[in-house]
Order: C-alpha cells, then structure tokens, then sequence
C-alpha cells in the first residue's frame, strides 16, 4: 500500500480526511472520501480527484494519527455498500445481475435432461465471479430489451465465453478475487497557518 499526506490549504467545510483507491472483493476499483470522524464526505469522483490534486512539488506531511483507521473504515463501507446494491452482482438493473437470473433460471429448467452441460455451469460461475466485458454487457442488454428466450440468452453467453468475450477474467483477478486490496490513500490535514 502507497500512502502519504497533504496540506490542506482551502477553508473548505471539512478539516481532516482520507481519500482512499482501492479494489473491493468483487473485482471493483473504489474511490472514497471518508472525514477525521469515518463519516463519507463525498461519492463525487470528480469531486474526489479535484481535492486529491496536487503538483509535483508538493510536500508529503506527517499523517493523521488515525490514517490507518480511516483507511480500514472506508474499506469496510465499501464492502457493506457492494452488499446492499446486490454485492456480488452489482445492481438489479445490471445486465451482469439479469443475465446470471436468466441463465440460472434456464439451468434449472434442464438440470438431470440431456441438456444439462457442463458449459452452462461455467458461464454462471464466470457471471457470477467476473465483470462483464463492455462488449459483452451491450450485447445482452440488447438482446434482453429484444424479450430473447432464456435458450438464446443461455447460447449467447456460452458462445461469447468460449470466445473469451464474456467476462474480464485475467490471472491476477483470480489470485486477488475476494479480498479487498488498498491501492493507495492521500490524507488531507488542515493547515495550522
């Protein structure tokens, strides 16, 4: 983990803070900005970035003596926010949540029959454990909003898996997936001036 500390120089609202980047068990890059008392600030990325901003010749300070907390503190709302707004799956509105619902759905209506093969239970647990590609995301929401059956959705998927366009798998996610890893944190401490 890379941490280190800026001057805060503005009369902004907030005195002490900790923005933190990092990636949550499920495979996605979070930024957050939690205040002295690990309360969030702001979920404006654009809002975040801007106070993180600083020049190349900006002095590193002496960090908040509650850093570290601050930092587990926003690991741990991330987690419960993942949770809340269908973890794993990410919203309900997700192709990624609709297309694990659907093809779950479709599983169930051939498991013990002929047609229960073993690529149909990969391509769920890919959906389920790894982000869909954008590609791959456009085209099932294509084909949802066309009402595809559960079969054609089933075969789309399997085929874009087999291609390798399904989901965003790479050797690292595999090794990292379920623990969440801090990438970086910049605290912000007002300046005594």
């Amino acid at each position: 983990m890379v941490y280190s500390t800026k001057e805060k120089h503005d009369d902004g609202f907030e005195n002490n803070s900790v923005i933190t980047y990092h990636r949550n068990s499920h495979g996605y890059e979070l930024l957050s900005w939690l205040n002295e008392k690990g309360e969030p600030i702001s979920t404006s990325q654009s809002r975040i970035l801007k106070m993180a901003e600083c020049m190349l010749d900006t002095p590193a300070i002496e960090k908040l003596a509650n850093h570290h907390e601050l930092v587990k503190q926003a690991v741990k709302l991330a987690e419960a926010e993942a949770v809340k707004s269908g973890g794993q799956l990410g919203s309900k509105s997700s192709a990624r949540y609709k297309a694990y619902g659907i093809l779950t759905r479709y599983y169930e209506s051939i498991k013990y029959t002929l047609f229960d093969v073993d690529a149909l239970k990969k391509t769920i647990n890919d959906i389920y454990h790894y982000p869909l590609r954008e590609t791959a995301r456009e085209l099932i929401n294509r084909r949802i909003k066309l009402g595809c059956t559960d079969e054609e959705m089933a075969n789309v998927c399997m085929q874009l898996r087999d291609e390798g366009r399904l989901c965003i798998i790479e050797k690292q996610d595999r090794e990292n997936c379920k623990t969440p890893h801090i990438l970086c944190s910049l605290g912000i401490k007002k300046s005594n001036l």
